[in-house]
C-alpha cells in the first residue's frame, strides 16, 4: 500500500534540421501549386480588367473624336448609341443634339437667304431711281415724280419691314 509505482524516463529526440527539411519537403508543393493558382487568377484579373477598360473607353474615345470633328466645322459625324448604359445613352443625346444643331444652322441659311433676297430686291429698284435720278433722267412732271419717290418710300418700307421680321426670328 503505500508504495510508488516505479516511473520511466523516456526522451524522444527530433533533430530540428530533419524535421524543418521534412516539413519543408512536405509542403513545397502545396506552396508551388499555391502561387500557381494565384498566377493565374492575377492573370486572369489582368485580361479582364484591360477588356473591361477598352469596352468602357472604347465609346468614350469615338464621342471625344466626335466632338473634335464638331469642333472643326463637321455636322455630319455621329457615334455608336447601341449600348444601353449611360454611355449608350450619352452617344445618343449626342447624336440628336448634332441633328438639332444642324437644324438649326440650316434655318438661320435659310433665313438668311431669304432676307438677302428680301432686301436685294427693292434694294435694286432704289438703285435704278437713284441712278436715274443722277443722270436726270427722271420725269419732270411732279406727278410722276411724285409716283417715283412713293415707289421708293415703299421699297424702303418693305426693307425695314424684312429686316424687322428677320430680327424678330433671331
Amino acid at each position: 500500500e503505500g508504495q510508488k509505482p516505479e516511473t520511466f524516463n523516456v526522451k524522444i529526440g527530433f533533430l530540428k534540421a530533419k524535421l524543418d527539411a521534412d516539413l519543408n519537403r512536405a509542403l513545397e508543393p502545396l506552396f508551388r501549386r499555391t502561387l500557381a493558382v494565384a498566377g493565374f487568377f492575377m492573370a486572369l484579373g489582368l485580361v479582364g480588367s484591360v477588356s473591361i477598360a477598352k469596352l468602357i473607353t472604347t465609346p468614350l474615345m469615338a464621342l471625344t473624336a466626335a466632338v473634335g470633328q464638331i469642333e472643326n466645322g463637321r455636322l455630319d459625324v455621329a457615334v455608336s448609341g447601341e449600348g444601353k448604359d449611360e454611355v449608350g445613352a450619352l452617344a445618343r443625346r449626342f447624336n440628336g443634339m448634332t441633328a438639332h444643331i444642324k437644324e438649326l444652322l440650316e434655318f438661320r441659311e435659310d433665313i438668311l437667304h431669304t432676307l438677302t433676297h428680301e432686301l436685294n430686291t427693292p434694294l435694286g429698284g432704289l438703285k435704278g431711281y437713284l441712278e436715274l435720278w443722277q443722270d436726270r433722267k427722271l420725269p419732270v412732271e411732279p406727278a410722276a415724280r411724285e409716283q417715283v419717290v412713293e415707289t421708293m418710300m415703299a421699297a424702303v418700307m418693305r426693307m425695314e419691314n424684312s429686316l424687322g421680321n428677320a430680327l424678330r426670328l433671331f
